[in-house]
């Protein structure tokens, strides 16, 4: 994985801060490749720099990741060269039957590295560094060895949830059980359904007389105070569906493909967790709805020595499109890069987050979810229940 940057408490940083820690991104590659159109022979950059498109030096330590995950039609190619040169074009190029054809071009950041946001393709691919100047001296032309997704990933679980119910390895979770910071909330097997190809978990408020005096009673035994003061936002089912006991893995990139509710007052997450609970969770993304100050987060949630939970994470401020309405109606695709270095978090391709912190080395297992706290039931408009969570996949890549 390239080298991972620390990033520090929830919502600090600022969107030009973020960017300026991203992977080589510059002007309009901060969303998407600097794209130029294919060349098929040598060609010249912009400025007059030769494209090279025959044969090219390989570059001491220079390095080629090529991500597995599809984010609707693009995959993300990481370049990184040993000796960085901020500014230095490089192009990425992928093999034809009539030889290399570039399809992008970026510059190294400060770090070396240069990222690319390609159609997705079953290729192989390089990244030249070109011709540069640093000061009297000119670099000559460096290349990348050449790589494929293929060639550095393995998908090792997919589940495009097909059929009208939920199947192994997934399960519901925590039925019918209440704890904090959720006494008037729980997971019920009704609030997950299939349809098309699709798996929806939803929120809806309990309507039961009988349940939510029951559930009132219980909160306010649990929070030591009256029924009366219980509950006052009132009583929700929920969903959540996981895979415990049944799929856990180590390290991997771990990617969704979801559509997120509107709505606030809840939060739908992707999330990875540890069979006995005392390690790392793992928040692949959680959303609070459109207009919430937390929006779109990735979240890790170490424990320190006394058991208490920890926060460390981020709110996604280099996406701009999250503060549009139409943005929530349509599918996104997150991801999380796990290694034994860290994380990085991508959305729609995007890199929003990377830590070397919390890292856990331990199995984890899947779960999907949506859920109403207590704390944030205030914000409900509950004339706009039900609301759902739709997951098109969920899929799991691991190292080769």
């Amino acid at each position: 994985m390239p080298e991972l940057r620390h990033r520090t408490s929830l919502g600090a940083l600022t969107a030009a801060a973020v960017l300026s820690l991203m992977t080589g991104c510059t002007g309009a590659a901060a969303g998407g490749a600097a794209s130029s159109p294919p060349r098929s022979a040598a060609a010249t950059a912009s400025g007059s720099t030769t494209v090279p498109l025959g044969d090219v030096p390989t570059g001491s330590d220079a390095t080629l990741a090529v991500g597995p995950v599809p984010y609707d039609g693009k995959t993300v190619v990481v370049a990184t060269f040993a000796q960085a040169m901020p500014g230095r074009p490089v192009s990425l190029q992928k093999q034809t039957d009539a030889g290399w054809v570039e399809v992008a071009q970026n510059n190294e950041n400060k770090n070396g590295r240069a990222e690319f946001h390609p159609d997705a393709e079953q290729v192989s691919y390089r990244a030249v560094a070109l011709d540069f100047a640093v000061g009297s001296t000119t670099h000559t032309a460096v290349s990348t060895p050449k790589a494929s997704a293929s060639d550095q990933w393995k998908r090792v679980f997919n589940d495009g949830f097909v059929g009208s119910t939920l199947s192994a390895p997934f399960a519901v979770r925590a039925a019918n059980e209440y704890w904090a910071p959720r006494y008037c909330a729980a997971s019920v097997p009704s609030m997950v359904s299939l349809s098309d190809g699709l798996l929806s978990l939803g929120v809806d408020q309990v309507t039961s007389q009988a349940k939510q005096k029951q559930v009132r009673a219980n909160a306010a035994r649990a929070n030591g105070t009256s029924v009366a003061k219980a509950c006052t936002d009132g009583v929700y089912d929920n969903a959540m569906v996981g895979t415990h006991e049944r799929y856990l893995f180590t390290y991997g990139v771990v990617a969704a493909r979801v559509k997120f509710p509107v709505q606030r007052g809840m939060h739908a997450a992707v999330w990875l967790k540890t069979a006995d609970g005392k390690d790392v969770e793992i928040d692949v993304v959680e959303s609070f709805g459109f207009g919430s100050k937390l929006g779109i987060q990735h979240m890790l949630h170490p424990k320190n020595a006394a058991g208490d939970r920890l926060d460390e994470g981020t709110s996604v401020s280099n996406v701009p499109e999250v503060s549009d309405e139409d943005w929530w109606n349509d599918f996104h695709t997150v991801s999380v890069e796990w290694s034994s270095s860290g994380y990085v978090f991508r959305l729609d391709g995007v890199e929003t987050f990377r830590t070397t912190e919390a890292t856990s080395k331990v199995p984890h297992f899947l779960v999907l979810s949506l859920q109403t706290s207590d704390y944030e039931t205030n914000r409900l408009d509950q004339s706009k229940l039900p609301a759902s969570f739709v997951v098109d996949w969920v899929r799991v890549w691991q190292e080769l």
